[in-house]
C-alpha cells in the first residue's frame, strides 16, 4: 500500500512546530560549576554528638538572613515492594535531642525500668494517607537532606527509623497551625488525582470551611479538630553525616554513626580505592562513632 503525501503548508507548517527543540548541548550543563571556598570542617573541634552540631548549624541557618527557609529538607522513602524511592520537600518542625548522660547509658546498656527512653529525633507532620505516609507505613527507613549554600556550602544527610508520633502530640501541633492551614489538611486527599481541578479543589475548601466557620469556640475561632489522617513522625537518626563544599572538589564529609550501627562499606571487592588508608582517626563519643570520609 503506497500513501501519498497531501501538499498541504498548514499540514508542513504544524509538522515543523510538532519538532521539539534540540536538547541543550550536554557539554553546556557539563560546564556548569560552583568553585567552593577553601574553608574546612575540622572534626577534630566538632562534637562528639552529632546533635549539637546539627544545633548550631541550623541555628545559623535561621540567623543568617539570606536563608529563606531553614528547615526545608528532602525527606526521601521507598517502596519496599516496588524498591522505588520517592523525594519531597518538607519542614522540620522540631529536634529532640538526648542528654549526653542518656546517651552514655544506652551504650549497649539497658536503662532502668524507672527511667524515660528518649531518644534523639526529626520532627515533621503530614499526611498518613499520602504517597510519603503509605510508604513509611511500610517500610519505615528514611532519609533527611539538609542543604544551605549561604553557610558556605553547608548540607546535612541524615538517615534513620521513622514512627508516628502520639495522637496527643499530634493534637497539640495542629491546633498551633493557622486555621486556613488546618481546613487545608482537612480539605485536601494529598496525594490523590484532582478530579474537576483546581476549582474543584477551591470548592471542596470553601464548603469545608463554611462548616467549620458555623462552629466557634468562646474566643470566637473556629473549632478545627485534626483528622485521623494527618499527625506527626519522628526519625530517629542512626548516621548523620556532615558536609561542606571545598576548592578543587575536595569536599569535607564527616559521618557520625550510632555505635551498633556502623555503615558497611558500599564495596566488597579489593578494589584500589577500598585499599587507601583511613583518613582521620575514628573518634567515639556519646554513642556515636566519628570519622572522616574521603569526598
Amino acid at each position: 500500500m503506497t500513501t501519498t503525501p497531501i501538499n498541504n503548508k498548514n499540514n508542513d507548517k504544524r509538522k515543523e512546530q510538532d519538532i521539539p527543540s534540540p536538547p541543550r548541548p550536554s557539554s553546556e550543563l557539563a560546564q556548569l560549576r560552583q568553585e567552593y571556598s577553601s574553608t574546612t570542617l575540622d572534626e577534630t573541634t566538632m562534637s562528639d554528638n552529632p546533635m549539637h552540631v546539627f544545633q548550631e548549624w541550623l541555628q545559623e541557618a535561621i540567623d543568617h538572613a539570606q536563608v529563606h527557609e531553614p528547615n526545608a529538607m528532602c525527606l526521601a522513602t521507598c517502596d519496599p515492594v516496588t524498591l522505588q524511592p520517592s523525594a519531597r520537600y518538607m519542614l522540620l518542625k522540631g529536634v529532640e535531642v538526648m542528654s549526653d548522660n542518656e546517651n552514655s547509658n544506652n551504650n549497649g546498656n539497658e536503662l532502668p525500668s524507672n527511667e524515660p527512653r528518649h531518644k534523639d529525633a526529626f520532627l515533621w507532620y503530614t499526611n498518613y494517607e499520602s504517597r510519603k505516609g503509605k510508604e513509611l507505613e511500610a517500610n519505615p527507613h528514611a532519609a533527611l537532606t539538609f542543604w544551605w549554600p549561604e553557610l558556605d556550602e553547608r548540607s546535612v544527610r541524615i538517615e534513620g527509623t521513622v514512627t508516628r508520633m502520639t495522637a496527643e502530640e499530634s493534637d497539640a501541633y495542629f491546633q498551633q497551625r493557622p486555621p486556613l492551614a488546618r481546613l487545608g489538611a482537612l480539605a485536601s486527599q494529598q496525594s490523590q488525582t484532582i478530579r474537576g481541578g483546581t476549582a474543584a479543589m477551591q470548592e471542596k475548601f470553601d464548603t469545608v470551611q463554611q462548616e467549620y466557620h458555623a462552629k466557634m469556640d468562646h474566643d470566637g475561632a473556629p473549632v478545627i479538630p485534626r483528622p485521623d489522617h494527618w499527625g506527626g513522625y519522628r526519625l530517629n537518626p542512626t548516621c548523620i553525616e556532615f558536609w561542606k563544599g571545598r576548592s578543587s572538589r575536595l569536599h569535607d564529609r564527616i559521618r557520625y554513626t550510632k555505635r551498633a550501627l556502623q555503615a558497611p562499606s558500599i564495596n566488597n571487592d579489593d578494589s584500589a580505592i577500598n585499599k587507601l588508608p583511613e583518613i582521620g582517626p575514628r573518634r567515639e563519643g556519646s554513642g556515636w562513632i566519628k570519622e572522616r570520609l574521603q569526598p
